[in-house]
């Protein structure tokens, strides 16, 4: 009795563990088929761009930020990978939180979800789509074509900041209009940046390869 009694709860385990991902793929609703699921991740998306933001508060780095930053960019990854990016705003949430990546992937992505979302009628997403594509060229060894992205060697107050090498041959009227400002205006921007110090406005010194016409189809 007692092998009879073994060998049904062997069988009766081994069933659960077959039918076991059944069950939990029957379970499973994906967001555009569970309004509630969706509202709930729409939220969060939102509750995390926003705790981005609040650790740059006044332009400083809060401290342990760059460790959140990383936990946020893995959480809104598994919203997306589960299928719950549905909405202009979720993509723009999205987009907030992987424009402060460390990968040029990372910022490559920004433009993706920014652009997604102006497509869906968030147009103050155009500017985020912009500095996306200024993050992943300067940070892959090319210039910027936006004239977005702005450095300085260190972190001492008393240092100047400079403008990130850009693209030459991009035209400025479409600059304007993507993001509002033409390279000069990118320089008046500078000279705030470093406002009451002793500084020069110009481009930064590393180098970085042109970005020809065509180089980066769908944007230049």
């Amino acid at each position: 009795m007692r092998c009879g009694n073994t060998a049904f709860a062997l069988a009766t385990a081994l069933m659960s563990l077959i039918l076991a991902p059944a069950a939990r793929a029957e379970m499973y609703r994906p967001c555009a088929d569970d309004v509630a699921k969706h509202t709930q991740r729409s939220a969060e998306l939102k509750s995390i761009a926003a705790a981005d933001q609040a650790d740059r508060e006044n332009k400083v780095l809060k401290p342990g930020a760059v460790e959140r930053d990383r936990l946020r960019r893995m959480r809104v990854g598994e919203i997306f990978g589960e299928g719950c990016m549905l909405n202009a705003d979720d993509f723009y949430s999205g987009a907030i939180v992987y424009q402060h990546g460390d990968r040029p992937e990372h910022f490559f992505q920004t433009y993706v979800w920014a652009n997604r979302a102006l497509e869906l009628g968030k147009e103050e997403a155009r500017t985020w789509a912009a500095l996306g594509i200024d993050r992943y060229l300067v940070n892959s060894g090319k210039k910027q074509l936006f004239a977005t992205q702005f450095a300085k060697p260190d972190l001492k107050p008393e240092t100047c900041y400079c403008i990130e090498q850009t693209e030459e041959a991009f035209p400025d009227d479409r600059r304007k209009v993507i993001t509002g400002r033409s390279y000069s205006d990118s320089l008046s921007y500078l000279n705030e940046l470093n406002k009451g110090l002793k500084c020069k406005s110009k481009q930064c010194d590393k180098p970085l390869a042109n970005n020809p016409a065509g180089s980066l189809p769908g944007v230049w």
